[in-house]
């Protein structure tokens, strides 16, 4: 039986037992009575192994998320070193076969062909300037929502026809 159909099951019973006066019941029905009692406990463990073992998907679920999440910053580490590790090469190339007026060379495996970028060059800002430093011709103003601003606003009691408070929703805390 599957969760849903279950948590049918289990309603039902309740229903009846809830419906029954059992200081009023005769004998001849107090074995069905305790077979129903039965009934409902069965179907009370199997409510609590159904739960149980989605609670157990849940938590498996929810911890391969965080190995796979360590996995990605562990991997975007690896691949910023890797492209510092390249970029660092590249240059220690450049510079000692330039030193060595050397702008070609084959090697076993490779040829290599030292040339000049002729792309759109490198743009490099002062990093020690501020802002209020450089002309207004080279700045821009971004706009943006006050997120903070708008949740104080609205927590305060005052009623915005563009955002609203969301009713706190229910959430599972697994241990």
């Amino acid at each position: 039986m599957n969760f849903p159909e279950l948590n049918v099951q289990v309603q039902k019973i309740n229903e009846i037992l809830n419906s029954i006066d059992k200081s009023e019941i005769p004998p001849e029905l107090d074995s069905a009575l305790n077979e129903l009692l039965n009934q409902k406990d069965e179907l009370d463990l199997d409510y609590q192994n159904k739960i149980d073992s989605i609670l157990a998907i849940l938590k498996h679920r929810q911890d391969s998320l965080s190995e796979k999440n360590q996995e990605r910053e562990r991997l975007s580490e690896l691949i910023e070193t890797e492209s510092n590790t390249i970029k660092w090469l590249e240059k220690y190339l450049i510079k000692h076969l330039q030193a060595k007026n050397i702008s070609q060379l084959r090697t076993q495996r490779f040829k290599l062909d030292i040339v000049l970028n002729n792309s759109q060059r490198k743009l490099v800002m002062n990093k020690d300037i501020s802002i209020n430093d450089i002309p207004e011709e080279y700045q821009m103003i971004y706009l943006g929502i006050d997120y903070s601003s708008v949740r104080k606003a609205l927590e305060s009691g005052e009623e915005l026809d563009f955002a609203f408070l969301a009713e706190p929703e229910y959430e599972l805390r697994i241990r």
